[in-house]
This record gives structure tokens, C-alpha cells and sequence, in this order.
């Protein structure tokens, strides 16, 4: 006898169920035979990759540059995404554009669509939509998959290819929406990290925000979730300066102690 599943398999029952309209006892089964991955499961049970040209064929009805052929400009995607009822102000943006490895904000490419959406095999707007959906119920839950749609929205906001960095209003709006109750939500039993993170860059930090410190607020993040009193951090580690910065000023905004280096070394 199987043993009992546990909540978060429980909820990729629910996500696969949805997605190919299955009974739970079967999709439970399909499931547990891949390691309990939406993903893998859905690309298992659909069989055959869908057709280049199909999906061909869908990324052309959004076009919007005769020619640019190969393109979607904002216009085609403001478009599409409304077939895929995708907020443009909700983390679903960021999950379509991590599927379809959109270059910047509001654009997406003949090839990347294709390859993405074949590889989850949704060749429609209702089986996409679907997949869209079940992705985005998993950022909460599953750390693997929120990494993946975090990186990726950093590309979103940058403006040319020769640019390393993105405007520190933009990374900002980014976070607000991929560290909420949507995403996942960067605030410990005590202090609203992400409260705090704003309010110290828009006060202390007047440059752009580029790669490395990008994906290193994603670990630190991490890092406050497991320990809210910082003791992780130290002076030698290898934090960006804007890091290592933020962790005095806030430690001194929330009455925090901090340790003398010697008694750390104990």
C-alpha cells in the first residue's frame, strides 16, 4: 500500500489534474512514476512533442511587424497574453516570459516560443494558459522552479544589448512582485526583509542593479529566511558591498546586536 502523500504532493495532484483533466487517482499514479514533477509528468503523458508548425503557426497570429517575421513586439504579447488572461501587472508575466526565454520586456522570438512551449507540450492557448497557470501555483512551494522564473526576469529589464545593469526602479517593481504573496514572500516571523530592502536602496543606493547582485539578493533572501538575526553573515564572506552594507544599517534599524568578531571565531 502506497504511503499517504504529503501536502505538496497532494498539490501536484491538483496542478496535473488540471492541466489534462484526469481523475486524482491516476494522475497520482502518473506522478509518483516521475518523482512527483508536474512538469515531467505532463511532458510524459502528452507523448509526442506538439508540432513545430502548430505552434508555428499560433506564434504567427501575433506578429504585430511584417517585417520582423521572427519577432513579437508588445503589441503582439500585450495581445497574447490577454488570450492567456495573464495580467501584465502579475507574476504570470514573468513565468510566460521565462517559458518562451523573452529577451526584454514585451518581446518574444519565433524560436525560443517554440521551443518552450514544445517542450511542456501546449501547442494551444488553452493548454498553455493551463500550464501557465500550474507553473505559477508552484512558486510558492517549489524553490527549483521560483529560481528558474527569478533569474530569468532580470533579462526583462534590460533596455539594450550593451547594457550590464537595470534601472533601480525597475529591480525594484521586479522584487515587489516576485517577493510577494504571489511568488515568494520574503518576510520572516519577525521583519518584512523585503519592507526593509526597498526602504534601504531607495535611501543609500543610487546605482543600477546588475547580475551578481541580482541573483545574490535571491541567496541572502534565502539566508534571512533561515536566519532572521543575520548570524550567517560575517565581514570576510562573499557578499556584495551593497549587502554587506544593508546588513549593518539593518541591524541597527531593528535594535540588533551585532556579534564581536573574536566571539564569532568561538
Amino acid at each position: 500500500m502506497p504511503a499517504p502523500m504529503t501536502a505538496q504532493q497532494k498539490a501536484a495532484v491538483s496542478d496535473f489534474v488540471k492541466v489534462a483533466g484526469i481523475d486524482r487517482t491516476t494522475a497520482a499514479r502518473l506522478l509518483r512514476g516521475n518523482a512527483w514533477n508536474v512538469q515531467q509528468t505532463i511532458n510524459a503523458y502528452y507523448g509526442n512533442s506538439p508540432q513545430k508548425t502548430t505552434l508555428s503557426k499560433l506564434f504567427d497570429q501575433y506578429c504585430d511587424d511584417p517585417s520582423s517575421p521572427d519577432t513579437i513586439g508588445m503589441d503582439g504579447m500585450m495581445r497574447y497574453l490577454g488570450d492567456l488572461k495573464v495580467s501584465v501587472e502579475s507574476i504570470g508575466l514573468f513565468v510566460v516570459s521565462e517559458i518562451v526565454k523573452s529577451p526584454s520586456m514585451g518581446e518574444m522570438k519565433r524560436e525560443k516560443f517554440i521551443e518552450g512551449w514544445q517542450e511542456l507540450g501546449a501547442d494551444t492557448i488553452s493548454k498553455q494558459q493551463s500550464l501557465a497557470k500550474s507553473i505559477q501555483s508552484q512558486l510558492p512551494k517549489d524553490p527549483a522552479v521560483f529560481k528558474r522564473v527569478y533569474r530569468h526576469t532580470f533579462s526583462l529589464g534590460i533596455n539594450s544589448e550593451r547594457a550590464r545593469t537595470i534601472d533601480l526602479e525597475m529591480a525594484i517593481e521586479f522584487w515587489k512582485v516576485l517577493f510577494s504573496s504571489q511568488g515568494w514572500r520574503w518576510a520572516s516571523k519577525t521583519t518584512d526583509w523585503l519592507a526593509l530592502w526597498q526602504e534601504y536602496l531607495l535611501s543609500n543606493w543610487k546605482k543600477g542593479v546588475n547580475r551578481d547582485m541580482w541573483d545574490q539578493t535571491y541567496q541572502f533572501a534565502l539566508k534571512t529566511m533561515e536566519d532572521e538575526r543575520l548570524g550567517f553573515w560575517s565581514e570576510d564572506a562573499a557578499w556584495p558591498g551593497v549587502i554587506d552594507e544593508f546588513v549593518v544599517w539593518s541591524n541597527e534599524k531593528r535594535g540588533v546586536m551585532q556579534k564581536d568578531p573574536d566571539e564569532m571565531e568561538m
